[in-house]
């Protein structure tokens, strides 16, 4: 059975040997529960996260990209050979067209403006298509067409812009060479330059910690400091290689246009290729990743001298994927590599339990004809669902507000005039919308009124000088009462399998993201996520890392220094035990030297 690889994330079938069930419908109800609730166009967006979960992905972004570039420009004959895929006709009366116009002919009448591109009526004014615009991102392309003009036209447009965009690309052609991952001679002279500097200050803060000249600069301790700051400077040199790799660039270069269009690959991807791999992390850490240890004999590898704490002996590889990594370079990228697929392993099955936990514990709850959340026993878990009554799919930001509708979006649809409207007859429109709304919503008052007051005051807000003709306004009145209407969720929805599911697939998502991005710091605490979600599901009572933020009302250096952690070790500076017969209590004593230099920096009384 063929499925479309865009419809991948929304099975559940991220990885080889993931499994589907496929099951043949046996009834009437069966089939009409399928076409109209279970049909994928109708499950496009997710409220998990008020976003789509489908959307175009890998070669129809790259496609899209490319296409909408503004040197596109095409025949009339190979537009209609483009076209002519479809089941909808087209009038063609120019010699030529660009990717702009062609993508035009194809969108729904819907307004879409960002810095990227801009949309206006469904004309393609300016701008170049990406993830962000075409992607599953909220308030993107596909977001609009499906809250706008629903579903089917949704579906539509998907398939018809993936049979233009493939039959586009396979004539234009799209193949990576060696020389897109070849740095010009400049550039590679900044990365090299780049990368000895970091050596050079490594080499420094070494020199700073043996001479015992090292500053704290937070409450850890001095090692973890230490290591802390040498990670800094060496992912910061990474960043910094990696992004002149990435800027000197030209616009045509193959990975450029992957990575700029969203297709794959990110700028880690274009540093990694091209200017250095960079510090190799590991798991283990007491803050959630070091750099390579130095648990062999104080050493990493047989290959270095003990006690070395240069960048090469404790994991940084300053080769590229290009050069190539010489032998010790290669055993710590293995090191990281196979952290990162041994925590993949392991964790998938605590996550699979932990989301069975879930689902088990919420099955039960759901949405009532009276709009409370109630389990089977009937107990009341939430009055109103959400606190607003409205379905997570049809949420959409408003600023600081969220709804089941986007008012600017909405507005630019009507034209504006120069009077304003009277302030007496929008209130009186204003007030007969509130009790509109307010009939939608639950029976009980109290509940009723926190439900609707973030909606009423974005709606006040919005309005408080109308340019519009009253006709105009009284419709987008009417808009707003519809599409609340449509956003209020429906009785017998099972919410609580939705918590279960919302929560249990973000968290297996953590695990398998990890193994993407082995190795590299700043990636590195998201795998934090599945102990820390155990402990608070099974209540834990002696947590593994209990912590406690403590916020003063003056910051200042002589509180900071009272309460910062501190151990008698840092104090002394050398020790001894003595026998005096003398002594009043016990013969032996304890002579202990304090370190001047440390007592006198952090003024301890």
């Amino acid at each position: 059975m063929g499925l479309r690889y865009s419809l991948i994330p929304l099975k559940y079938l991220e990885k080889r040997g993931y499994q589907w069930n496929l099951h043949l419908v046996q009834s009437v109800q069966t089939m009409a529960e399928l076409k109209e609730l279970a049909v994928v166009h109708k499950q496009m967006v997710s409220p998990q996260s008020n976003r789509p979960v489908i959307g175009f992905i890998q070669d129809n972004l790259l496609g899209l990209y490319l296409f909408t570039r503004d040197d596109n420009v095409m025949s009339r004959e190979k537009v209609m050979n483009l076209l002519g895929t479809l089941d909808k006709p087209f009038k063609l009366s120019k010699k030529q067209y660009t990717g702009k116009e062609v993508l035009s002919m194809l969108l729904p009448k819907i307004n879409y403006k960002r810095t990227e591109a801009e949309i206006h009526n469904g004309i393609f004014k300016m701008g170049q298509a990406s993830k962000k615009m075409m992607g599953i991102a909220a308030g993107g392309v596909l977001h609009i067409i499906w809250n706008d003009c629903g579903p089917e036209e949704t579906r539509k447009f998907m398939n018809n812009v993936q049979k233009v965009i493939d039959l586009w690309l396979m004539g234009y052609g799209f193949s990576v060479g060696m020389s897109d991952a070849v740095p010009d001679p400049r550039t590679k002279a900044i990365i090299d330059q780049t990368i000895m500097k970091a050596e050079r200050d490594v080499a420094e803060l070494i020199q700073k910690s043996q001479n015992k000249v090292f500053s704290i600069q937070s409450d850890y301790e001095i090692v973890e400091n230490f290591e802390r700051n040498v990670a800094n400077i060496l992912n910061q040199a990474r960043d910094v290689a990696g992004s002149s790799a990435k800027n000197s660039l030209y616009a045509q270069n193959r990975i450029k246009c992957m990575v700029d269009s969203g297709s794959k690959g990110s700028a880690i991807n274009i540093s990694q290729i091209m200017a250095l791999v960079g510090q190799q992390s590991i798991q283990g850490g007491t803050i959630g990743g070091s750099r390579a240890g130095n648990d062999f004999q104080h050493r990493t590898l047989p290959y270095f001298t003990k006690y070395d704490d240069s960048p090469e002996a404790r994991g940084f590889i300053r080769n590229s994927y290009l050069t190539g990594l010489n032998p010790q370079e290669f055993f710590f990228h293995m090191i990281s590599g196979r952290s990162g697929m041994i925590d993949t392993s392991v964790k998938t099955s605590s996550t699979g339990y932990l989301q069975r936990k879930l689902i088990k514990s919420m099955e039960d709850i759901k949405i009532h004809y009276d709009q409370t959340v109630r389990n089977s026993t009937g107990h009341i878990v939430q009055f109103v669902y959400g606190g607003d009554n409205i379905d997570g799919c049809y949420i959409e930001p408003n600023g600081k507000y969220k709804a089941p509708f986007n008012l600017n979006r909405m507005l630019q649809e009507f034209p504006k005039t120069k009077e304003e409207l009277p302030l007496k007859f929008v209130q009186s429109e204003l007030d007969k919308l509130f009790k509109k709304l307010e009939q939608c919503c639950s029976v009980l008052y109290c509940v009723r009124e926190n439900a609707l007051k973030h909606l009423k005051d974005l709606i006040r807000e919005t309005f408080e000088h109308v340019y519009m003709s009253e006709k105009n306004f009284q419709k987008v009145m009417k808009m707003i009462y519809e599409k609340y209407e449509r956003g209020v969720i429906q009785p017998s929805e099972m919410v609580g399998l939705i918590s279960g599911q919302s929560i249990g697939e973000k968290n297996t998502q953590l695990t398998l993201n990890t193994f993407h991005s082995a190795g590299i710091n700043s990636k590195l605490n998201v795998n934090q996520g599945v102990p820390r979600l155990e402990e608070i599901i099974s209540v834990t009572k002696n947590t593994k890392a209990p912590s406690q933020k403590i916020y003063l009302k003056d910051p200042s250096p002589k509180y900071i220094s009272q309460i910062e952690h501190l151990t008698f070790d840092y104090l002394v500076k050398n020790y001894r035990i003595l026998y005096e017969s003398e002594s009043n209590f016990s013969p032996w004593c304890l002579e202990l030297e304090l370190d001047e230099y440390y007592y006198l920096q952090n003024k301890y009384k």
